[in-house]
């Protein structure tokens, strides 16, 4: 089956009844259920998790679609969202597994059924797939390593020299103290008691409540619902509190949400990155009136030093130095325009970009000759043939020529497919 991004109802029924058999339906049932009660307790979560399980849930709609023997409603599923996402996804997973011998296989499969029940690891089994449909398409051998073996690598591309190629996806939540999902529930907590409490909105005010966490959020309910108390104290005394040694709640009148960009922040966004800002926000309005509440770790680190650290940890822990070696890195929060921005940022400044600067302290060390290359990829969907032109901001392609392992068959390998 040849897959195409223009999804067909054939193409779609087909897709579908072949994952059905690989994956069984009450995985994503399940995993359903699970998402719509957590959404009842908590309606900021509603959009977070919609997003997070689309592939979960699009399968649902599918099989609805299906059972009911409805044309239309397999045709609405398809160009919903989820269900696209869905098809799209299980689409690349079958032609993946085309690739792989029969125990790669059986080690594949578990991993994409582990994904739908956690989705948060599911970027990282995403990128894996997209690289290794760039060098399928492109008719290179491929081997799956198995996990715990000598070599920890993602993908080893058998050619002349052997490439290994290893896969980081960097999500909004790498590294970070403070996860997107547990900060939507403090917030949706506060926002329930902020309801419960009749707490007045207004006095002619926009006002803000900053919590400052030393580190993070209180791993214990019972602490995080103490921190609400405080954060609602704050607010009502229209003050600043300390909840203990690790919390501050910093009370302002006025939105901070506008004017507490850093230098720093700044200097990020003007090199190319300012799509990297995803703090969450709750505000709760009357009018022109209401309340902005956020949280910041004071511990949290600069998100260009994150990725630094994360490929120069699998530089030196899992290429083996007696072979060259590939870095891939995706960042989720980049759109391939913003990919395209950074691009177009060193063709105009002679280089200079935070992605440019990752790489060079990289691939200049004595002891990383053996990583041939640090490429870069925008967050996107699975394609036919030509992912990596630089023209569609897919992939930034940095090399390392001055290699002793280098050879020009690496640059070629990426090379978008002829007509």
């Amino acid at each position: 089956m040849r897959w195409e991004r223009n999804i067909g109802l054939q193409d779609a029924l087909d897709i579908y009844r072949e994952i059905s058999r690989l994956v069984s339906k009450d995985i994503w049932q399940r995993q359903r259920k699970s998402v719509f009660l957590e959404i009842s307790a908590n309606s900021l979560l509603e959009n977070f998790l919609i997003q997070e399980n689309s592939i979960a849930l699009g399968l649902c709609m599918l099989q609805e679609a299906v059972e009911a023997k409805d044309s239309e409603k397999l045709l609405n599923a398809v160009w919903d969202s989820k269900g696209y996402s869905a098809v799209n996804c299980c689409g690349a997973v079958l032609r993946v597994i085309n690739y792989m011998n029969r125990e790669e296989r059986g080690r594949f499969v578990p991993r994409f059924v582990d994904t739908i029940k956690n989705p948060d690891k599911f970027p990282g089994l995403m990128l894996e797939m997209r690289v290794a449909l760039n060098f399928g398409q492109r008719g290179y051998l491929m081997k799956w390593p198995e996990s715990g073996s000598d070599t920890s690598v993602d993908l080893i591309i058998p050619h002349e020299k052997g490439l290994h190629v290893e896969c980081k996806a960097i999500t909004r939540d790498k590294g970070k103290k403070i996860h997107k999902k547990k900060e939507l529930v403090f917030l949706g907590a506060i926002k329930k008691r902020f309801k419960k409490d009749k707490l007045p909105i207004g006095d002619g005010l926009l006002r803000s409540v900053v919590v400052k966490c030393r580190k993070r959020l209180p791993d214990s309910g019972r602490d995080l619902m103490g921190l609400v108390d405080c954060v609602c104290k704050a607010y009502i005394a229209k003050s600043s509190l300390n909840f203990n040694d690790d919390f501050f709640i910093e009370y302002f009148e006025g939105n901070v949400k506008y004017f507490s960009c850093s230098e720093e922040e700044k200097d990020v966004i003007s090199r190319g990155l300012g799509h990297i800002a995803d703090s969450q926000h709750l505000e709760i309005a009357e009018g022109g009136e209401g309340v902005l509440i956020s949280v910041q770790s004071l511990d949290e680190e600069n998100f260009v030093e994150k990725i630094y650290r994360t490929l120069n940890d699998a530089a030196k822990r899992q290429l083996p130095k007696e072979k060259p070696g590939l870095l891939i890195a995706q960042i989720e929060s980049m759109t391939p325009e913003e990919l395209v921005e950074v691009i177009e940022f060193d063709r105009s400044n002679g280089y200079g970009s935070y992605f440019f600067e990752v790489a060079n302290r990289i691939i200049s060390k004595p002891d990383m000759a053996h990583v041939i290359g640090i490429n870069f990829f925008s967050r996107g969907v699975f394609v036919s043939s030509d992912e990596v032109s630089k023209e569609t901001g897919r992939m930034y392609r940095i090399w390392n020529k001055g290699s002793p392992w280098w050879s020009e068959t690496f640059a070629r390998m990426f090379d978008p497919i002829p007509e």
